[in-house]
């Protein structure tokens, strides 16, 4: 089936090969985020043939082998640094989110979508008439994290962000 339409009418119908697929990037801490706010580049979005952006399918955060703590607050999210460092997605931990977890027993949080904050829907002369997006491309993707005194995010844990690019364009 192919995508049918003109101008800039959205579709998430795989109308060829590169709408079927999806994209995973996997970030894991090199250490102890403790009692600060801490970024790090996570990917940086390519650019496809034709008019293509990445849909934000789901991003999840997975503890490391040693539990993190949790004093008042600790907030994990994916960042566009591009687009004026707007949220991703986002999640505030709580004790659920935090148990250790051994190896690959990972027990994954989904982090919270953004919506209309970070829409990239006017970038590359697309116009809104397809989803919520957050990324476009080129743009800068991060991590960040705000610890704040007392919590600690154990090195080992790990961010997952999956993407999806989408043909918006008919073509």
């Amino acid at each position: 089936m192919t995508i049918t339409g003109s101008g800039n009418v959205f579709s998430e119908v795989p109308g060829n090969a590169r709408d079927a697929g999806f994209i995973t990037i996997d970030f894991t801490f090199p250490a102890n985020v403790q009692n600060k706010t801490y970024k790090e580049p996570l990917y940086r979005v390519p650019s496809f043939p034709g008019n293509v952006k990445l849909l934000t399918k789901a991003v999840y955060f997975m503890n490391g082998n040693t539990a993190s703590t949790v004093n008042t607050a600790v907030t994990v999210a994916v960042h566009n640094a591009t687009n004026a460092e707007d949220a991703v997605a986002s999640i505030t931990l709580a004790a659920a989110n935090v148990i250790a977890c051994g190896n690959t027993n990972y027990a994954a949080s989904a982090l919270t979508l953004a919506s209309t904050t970070s829409d990239r829907s006017t970038v590359s002369g697309m116009t809104a008439t397809e989803p919520d997006i957050n990324v476009a491309p080129g743009d800068v993707l991060i991590i960040k994290v705000v610890a704040d005194a007392g919590s600690i995010v154990t090195a080992g844990s790990r961010v997952q962000i999956v993407l999806q690019p989408a043909d918006i364009a008919g073509n």
